[in-house]
């Protein structure tokens, strides 16, 4: 959809015709305009204006006020990018009438940017049908217009519906040609009326908005075009005009309206812009829990909101093809912040295809505390729309903003993690502590501290933690915003360098995010490493307040593997004969660990462990007395002999390596050689080893 500002004059025109008595007619000579139902782009700098311009209301920058009270004025507004009248088109528009006379017309035109006709019943477009030589002139050149006329003109230019209306309930639309006059008499005199096209009765100056939907299709076949309407959902109907009515293809398109003896309030709003693509923005607060976005909300300081825009290139009303690299920015008025504390917002969109339609959101928060009214209008570009203006504004966006008084206690909740970027997975269950760090890894602290107590403010706050000596930062961001090293402190201590971010304010609800990765040095000095982030700043009335986290801790990875063999007993035995298989007792059979293993390296290579029988069974107190047995090792339908070493347990690549555990029938168990009977305590040595990466 294009960039098309619809600016709707509402023209009261007041006809005081005195023939044959005088018309008495009572007319508002001041008042008050209500908000539009609608917002829309802004009149100002969009529109041509010609003649008289009442003083405009600045918090509605969509709507004009045509008339304010003043009698005998006459203005005309166009659209400063002409229509072309081969496309098709549709725009919708509010208008709204206090008073009597005159009326508006929204009206095309070929003649140009500075045309108008006659004030009073002439409405600003048509020419003056009380010549007193009954000349018809004044009019604009090659134009149709759709007029909203408050006031019955009998004599003239309304004459053809005295039987039907009264001047008291004469309100009615039309579609008029402005430069065709019929003559006709009126009390043996000649007089000029104008011919209506779709006379549609209705009430217009009843102090309300009416929504007008103006629908215009070509038909280059026959060279026509037809406009329809709706008013308040009604249809006026439709009407055909040659495509040469206008003079050329690019017509001007926009509002006259005017006042004659008598006064009126008239004004106009216009929501949608004529072939052009459209950038809509709402808001919503969600802070206060809003989950649908309109065209304003109330806040207060310290409120989140979120804008949402939306791109469309309506295939009825956009540029007709592709709208290229859009792109939006919505430079922010004081007293909103971007999430990156800026108050600019950039937002690439890419292509729009003809009816595409594309969505964006951002969120933004309140800066301000006092009651006072933000009034915000975003624009997109795009690399193809070479029409004036370049950019294409959207409609205003309102954010109410209602003065907070701070009476309460401040409250701050302070969450701390810390991530060990190079091996993430070590870390308790509130990654509040990291395990296995080594030199050279990169660690990230997230510290969030929360003001949660409503009317509640702290101010002049500073934070502080500690990193160790010799870390580099490689970056520290608050609230998605990067700090540059020389905007915050950064001194030696004894726990190593104490980072210090200042000028902290934290009103209520708002919520301070820092990240920082760093990296450690190759060679760290410390085996556990701890800081606790604090914050110390000042409460509400001013008195001191401190805050403290969650201790951050590092341990330094011993990167060993811990290996402690269990000794292992084959029992008591009255005699021994040749060909018995003792099976080790209960202590070093599963569940319970023949060798305990606590494998702690950071980076798990694969590993091997071997046994080996150093000896034979000597009797303890006599070494040159042998039992006549050996030891095999069992696995599956196997059984080796351990003279000589035997791999008992082998890991792959990242692999734990875990206690050894052996089931009854499997494992080491003492094969007898020979019958014995003498009695002694028999023992032999093992030797266990772990070769890496086998």
């Amino acid at each position: 959809m294009g960039n098309t500002k619809r600016i709707f004059l509402v023209m009261a025109t007041l006809l005081a015709a005195i023939v044959g008595g005088s018309n008495v007619v009572s007319a508002n000579s001041g008042g008050t305009i209500p908000a539009p139902p609608e917002s829309g782009p802004q009149v100002e700098g969009n529109f041509y204006i010609n003649g008289y311009t009442p003083k405009q209301n600045p918090n509605y920058r969509n709507m004009q006020t045509v008339s304010d009270g003043t009698a005998s004025v006459m203005e005309t507004m166009w659209y400063k990018n002409p229509v072309n009248i081969k496309r098709p088109f549709q725009t919708k528009f509010y208008i709204y009438m206090d008073g009597t006379a005159d009326g508006l017309t929204f009206t095309l035109q070929g003649q140009g940017p500075n045309a108008k006709g006659f004030a009073g019943e002439a409405l600003g477009a048509y020419g003056n049908v009380r010549d007193e030589h009954n000349s018809y002139g004044g009019y604009i050149k090659n134009a149709l217009s759709l007029e909203f006329d408050t006031y019955l003109n009998y004599d003239y230019s309304d004459t053809d519906y005295n039987n039907q209306y009264t001047q008291a309930n004469g309100d009615h639309l039309a579609y008029i040609h402005p430069d065709e006059s019929v003559p006709f008499q009126w009390e043996f005199a000649p007089h000029l009326k104008l011919k209506h096209y779709n006379f549609f009765h209705t009430n217009l100056d009843d102090k309300k908005w009416h929504q007008v939907i103006v629908t215009w299709q070509p038909n280059l076949t026959d060279q026509t075009g037809t406009i329809s309407t709706e008013f308040d959902g009604a249809e006026v109907g439709d009407h055909t005009v040659p495509l040469s009515r206008f003079g050329n293809s690019d017509v001007y398109w926009g509002f006259t309206g005017s006042t004659g003896a008598e006064q009126m309030l008239g004004a106009v709003a216009y929501t949608q812009v004529i072939q052009q693509p459209t950038l809509e923005k709402q808001v919503r607060n969600l802070t206060k829990g809003e989950t649908a976005y309109t065209d304003y909300t109330d806040a207060e300081a310290g409120d989140e909101l979120e804008f949402k825009f939306t791109v469309a290139n309506s295939k009825v009303n956009g540029i007709g093809n592709t709208w290229q690299d859009v792109s939006i920015k919505d430079a922010l008025p004081e007293g909103l912040l971007a999430e990156d504390g800026s108050q600019t917002i950039k937002i690439p969109v890419g292509d729009v295809g003809v009816d595409g339609t594309v969505t964006k959101t951002v969120k933004v928060r309140v800066d301000k505390n006092e009651d006072t009214t933000l009034i915000n209008t975003a624009e997109a570009t795009g690399s193809n729309y070479y029409v004036n203006p370049v950019t294409l504004p959207s409609n205003d966006v309102r954010v109410n903003v209602k003065k907070t008084e701070f009476t309460k206690p401040v409250k701050l909740t302070m969450t701390d993690q810390i991530v060990d970027e190079t091996y993430p997975d070590s870390h308790n269950a509130t990654q509040t502590e990291v395990d296995d760090v080594a030199g050279g890894d990169k660690i990230d602290y997230t510290i969030t501290v929360a003001n949660t107590a409503a009317q509640s403010k702290f101010t002049g706050g500073k934070l502080t933690f500690d990193v160790p000596k010799d870390a580099t930062i490689n970056s520290l961001v608050v609230n998605d915003m990067p700090i540059p090293a020389g905007w915050y402190e950064n001194k030696a201590t004894a726990n190593g360098q104490q980072i210090g971010i200042t000028d902290i304010d934290l009103i209520s609800g708002d919520t301070l995010a820092i990240k920082v990765n760093l990296t450690l040095p190759k060679k760290v000095t410390f085996d556990r490493y701890t800081t606790t982030p604090k914050i110390v700043g000042n409460d509400t009335d001013q008195s001191a307040y401190t805050a403290t986290g969650d201790p951050l801790t590092m341990v330094v990875a011993d990167d060993t593997i811990s290996f402690t063999p269990q000794d292992i007993n084959f029992g008591a035995h009255p005699t021994l004969q040749a060909g018995m298989v003792l099976d080790r007792t209960a202590e070093t059979t599963a569940p319970n660990a023949v060798v305990k293993i606590s494998d702690e390296r950071r980076t798990k290579t694969p590993v091997s462990v071997t046994v080996k029988a150093v000896e034979p069974f000597r009797e303890i107190d006599n070494s040159t007395a042998q039992l006549p047995a050996h030891l095999l090792f069992y696995h599956g339908s196997a059984a080796d002999a351990v003279t000589q070493g035997v791999e008992i347990a082998k890991t792959t690549d990242g692999q734990t390596l875990t206690d050894v555990v052996w089931q009854q029938n499997e494992g080491l168990r003492l094969h007898v050689d020979g019958s014995t009977n003498q009695p002694g305590e028999y023992r032999t040595q093992l030797e266990w080893q772990v070769n890496m990466g086998y």
